[in-house]
Formats: structure tokens, C-alpha cells, sequence
């Protein structure tokens, strides 16, 4: 059983305003002058959350992912035309393909049908209703996590910290400003959480599909287009990491976004240096060299964000052009690329910028920046590095480190 992960974004419709409840002011409010205060009040704050409710918001893309490929994003001038896209893309789930969220049982499937409804937008047959899921055709992992305790909740970004992954790059209630000023980043943060929910889905699944007696009943499917189903994926080891593919295509992008003949001339020039190898030949090899290279390119782009103008770029710290004649690295960089190699893979890299953070070596803000290595002061790198082994052991390090 394969995951097809699900994730919606929303945002407040234009005439949100003239769909918001009634407002009242309690009646031993007298004075009218507090009574429209307070009518005023909640109205913006109804308004605030006005993307949550199917009466005053309007779903602006749908993502959705196969976890090793592309995102695949719906998104039309129409509202109307997004959904029955959405609907129609939803049914080619193949044969053994499980719809996978988080909280998508209480908010993405909720208001998928509530705005096809308020639209006129015919509602496939094989979608339930009344949001009871045949078995084993829909998991939500913010359910799982439940474990049939409705008290208990968790936001996606705080379960995705704990179990050792990167937190979210924003919020959901940021979404729409994102989504009108700059649309690549708008679709950058839900590859995002697509690919957080995709490596949680790797955790809390794995045996799931082992379990005897649960074969899906032909008439619990959506309509088929994958006669023959694909082989299953196998079961990650824990911490779960997100698709490196995808990660490192995103990495290539922010380096190089346009699709320029230059442009894309550079990006296959930082594949081959960092991995030996085309970009054809990288999307075959498995997850172990995948993430060599994916450290490798990532810290010659964070090397070349950071320096000076007289530092090379990303192609000239993976040696693709002329050789450096630099002088010796400032003692800063020269501790901050040790530290880079006793971590020895990007994901270890992350773990220990987390790990950090909670520390209180990094700020939010230094964690963030483009390298978190070199805000640290030396004395802490110096820490770090007199003992490796405990500082790897302290972050969570995954085993095939550098020591």
C-alpha cells in the first residue's frame, strides 16, 4: 500500500465579509459606542479565520505527491475549474494508492466537498459523504497520532520536530498574502509540507500494510488508472527523512530559478559536479549517494551564499570552473565546514541546527539564515568538535556519519 499524500491551502474570498455570522454584543453591554467596539472586534477576528470555514474561503491549490516524484499542483483562474480538476486528478488513484493527510479528515475533505457544493461542482461518486472512509482507503495521520484520544492534538510542524525532521517554513495563515505577492514560494512551503507528511507517512505506516484480512474491496476504490500495481516502496528506518529528489531539484531551483538556456546550462553543471553524474543518471540512484550529493551541493551553495564577492561560487567550490586561489578560510567558515563534515549528511546537518537552536547557540533567526554554522561562536564550534562523538550523539545523528 503506497501513500498519496493530500494537502490543501485556503484563503479568505474577496466577499468573506458578507458571509461572516451574525455578531452580538453581550446584552450588559449598553453603552454603543462599546457595543460597536465589540461587533467590530469579532468581525476581525472572524475574518482572521476566514479561510477555515467553507461559508467565507476559497481553495487556491491543491497539492498533491507520490513520494519520489514531482509535486503535482492544481491551481486555475476559477475556483470552480480548481476543484473539478482537483476531483478528476483525486480519481486516477491507483490500485493500491491510499489517500494519505493530516487533519485532512476535519478540514481538506471537508471543505473539498463543502465548496464543490456551494459551487455546483459535481462530487465523484466514490468520495463518502459523510466522511466515513472505507477501511484502508484514507489514513490521517493527525488521527493516528489521536490514537482514539479526541483530547489530544498536535500541529504538523510540532510533530514533524519531533520525530527529527525540519519544522514548516511558515503558516497556513500566511498562505494567501504568500499566494498574491509571490507564487513560487507560495508553492515552495506546500512542497514542503507535502514532503513533511510524506516522511511522517513513513514512520507511522511502516507494517501497516502487513496486516492480514484487510485486502481493499473492489468496490471500496476509487476508479483505477494503474492496472498493475507498482512494487511497494520498503519501510524507511527511523528518523524518516524528506525525498531527496525533490530536495535537491528545490535546492537547484533556488540557486537558478529561471529557465533560461544559462540557467539551465548551470544547474546541470552543479549535478555533475556534485554528484559525477547527469541528472538522468541522479534520479536512479538510490537514497545513500543521493544524500552524499545532496550535502555536498548544498554546502558549496551555502559556502557561496555566505561569502565575500571574492569567494567562488557554487560551481567553484565543487571545482566545476577554475581553480581557487583563495587565501586560508576565516577561522569562522574553517570550524563551520568541519562541523558540516563531522555531521557528514545533510539531514545530520539539520539535526544538529535544531539541536542548536534548542540549546540556545542559535537564535529563530540565525537558524534560518542561509548558513546557521557560521553564526555560531568558536568557542561553542570548538565544543563541538573536541568531542564528535557525543556532540553526533546528542543531535540524533544517523549512523554512516563522518567521525
Amino acid at each position: 500500500m503506497n501513500p498519496l499524500i493530500l494537502d490543501i491551502e485556503t484563503g479568505p474570498r474577496a466577499d468573506a465579509a458578507n458571509f461572516l455570522p451574525p455578531v452580538e454584543a453581550p446584552g450588559n453591554y449598553k453603552d454603543a459606542a462599546k457595543i460597536a467596539a465589540y461587533v467590530a472586534e469579532r468581525q476581525a477576528a472572524l475574518l482572521d479565520q476566514a479561510a477555515l470555514s467553507a461559508e467565507t474561503a476559497e481553495v487556491l491549490v491543491v497539492g498533491l505527491l507520490r513520494p519520489g516524484s514531482d509535486p503535482i499542483y492544481i491551481y486555475c483562474d476559477q475556483e470552480g475549474d480548481t476543484l473539478r480538476e482537483t476531483w478528476g486528478k483525486l480519481g486516477e488513484r491507483r490500485c493500491n494508492e491510499v489517500f494519505v493527510t493530516f487533519n485532512g479528515g476535519r478540514f481538506d475533505w471537508p471543505m473539498l466537498l463543502r465548496r464543490s457544493y456551494a459551487l455546483g461542482v459535481q462530487v465523484p461518486g466514490w468520495m463518502p459523504r459523510d466522511g466515513r472512509w472505507p477501511k484502508r482507503t484514507h489514513v490521517d495521520l493527525f488521527e493516528w497520532w489521536q490514537a482514539g484520544d479526541r483530547q489530544t492534538t498536535i500541529s504538523l510542524d510540532r510533530l514533524a520536530r519531533l520525530v527529527g525532521l525540519p519544522g514548516k517554513t511558515d503558516t497556513g495563515a500566511r498562505f494567501a498574502a504568500m499566494w498574491a505577492a509571490d507564487r513560487p514560494k507560495a508553492l515552495a512551503y506546500l512542497a514542503h509540507d507535502l514532503d513533511l507528511t510524506a516522511a511522517i507517512a513513513d514512520l507511522m505506516m511502516a507494517g501497516y500494510e502487513e496486516r492480514p484480512g484487510e485486502d481493499i474491496p473492489a468496490s471500496d476504490t476509487a476508479p483505477l488508472a494503474s492496472p498493475v500495481p507498482p512494487a511497494a516502496a520498503p519501510v524507511p528506518t527511523a528518523p524518516p527523512t524528506i525525498t531527496l529528489l525533490a530536495a535537491v531539484k528545490r535546492a537547484l531551483l533556488a540557486r537558478h530559478p529561471d529557465n533560461t538556456p544559462e540557467a539551465r546550462k548551470a544547474r546541470a553543471a552543479l549535478v555533475q559536479a556534485a554528484f559525477g553524474l547527469p541528472w538522468a543518471e541522479v534520479q536512479k540512484l538510490d537514497a545513500a549517494p543521493l544524500q552524499t550529493g545532496y550535502a555536498k551541493l548544498c554546502g558549496a551553495m551555502n559556502a557561496a551564499a555566505a561569502a565575500d564577492p571574492e569567494t567562488p561560487t557554487a560551481e567553484e567550490e565543487l571545482g566545476q570552473t577554475k581553480q581557487s586561489t583563495l587565501t586560508e578560510p576565516e577561522p569562522s567558515k574553517a570550524f563551520a565546514a568541519e562541523l558540516r563534515r563531522v555531521c557528514g549528511t545533510a539531514t545530520n546537518a539539520a539535526l544538529a541546527v535544531q539541536w542548536m537552536q534548542r540549546q540556545g547557540w542559535l537564535t529563530p533567526e540565525q537558524a534560518a539564515s542561509n548558513d546557521p554554522f557560521l553564526q555560531v561562536s568558536q568557542a561553542r564550534m570548538e565544543k563541538a568538535l573536541g568531542a564528535p562523538e557525543r556532540f553526533l550523539a546528542a543531535i540524533g545523528a544517523q549512523k554512516g556519519v563522518a567521525k
